[in-house]
């Protein structure tokens, strides 16, 4: 079966772990968001990359509520800046009186703090990596279930025969899972750096 949204995963998940009990059937949203809350974890690719356009015109600016991490962070000056990260403990360590075009920036909470103070308004650009959503109506997808639905079976897979049984052997998941995993952060580390176009990764799920 073709897994293309949240009503679809849910229904393999029944199929995979052959268990119709109520009390597993109406876990199977929670496998899911605990699957969720692992993949925003472990998993970094391009998939769930945002782009954040605002107006910066002070030293602090809020973060995307879905913000993990950042990838660039630049200034729509002309020329176009770059920004370095710096520690908070190196920002504060930089202590001026005067304005400028911001070149640095440190993250702490959900603040964006960029040295120096800017002079006036700027356009900042914010690539970042962003966190997946937890799905709640059975047509929500996003793309790295489009994409990788073994992924998200897996791991949603190791919650449910935990739950199950707690001495469940979950290992069989657990490999496919992390095999997968692997693969795609490499991939999108290598392509990232590399500038390679690379082969797709095959994503094939099995029946049960």
């Amino acid at each position: 079966m073709a897994i293309t949204n949240f009503g679809e995963l849910k229904t393999e998940i029944q199929n995979f772990v052959d268990n119709s009990s109520g009390n597993v059937v109406a876990a199977i949203p929670t496998f899911v968001t605990l699957a969720t809350t692992r993949l925003n974890s472990e998993l970094r690719i391009r998939d769930m990359e945002k782009r954040s356009t605002n107006t910066l015109s002070s030293q602090y600016i809020d973060l995307p509520v879905d913000f993990i991490e950042a990838r660039n962070v630049q200034i729509d000056s002309t020329p176009r800046r770059s920004l370095r990260y710096r520690t908070p403990e190196q920002i504060d360590s930089l202590v001026t009186s005067g304005t400028g075009i911001p070149e640095s920036y440190s993250i702490y909470a959900n603040i964006m703090e960029v040295y120096p103070e800017p002079a006036s308004s700027y356009t900042i650009e914010v690539i970042y990596l962003s966190a997946l959503a937890d799905f709640v109506n059975d047509s929500d997808t996003n793309d790295v279930l489009t994409n990788y639905p073994g992924l998200y079976l897996w791991a949603a897979l190791i919650e449910a025969e935990t739950f199950i049984d707690a001495d469940a052997d979950v290992s069989k998941w657990v490999a496919q899972y992390q095999n997968l995993l692997q693969k795609l952060n490499d991939r999108d580390e290598a392509g990232r750096f590399s500038g390679a176009q690379l082969d797709s990764v095959t994503l094939g799920v099995c029946t049960p």
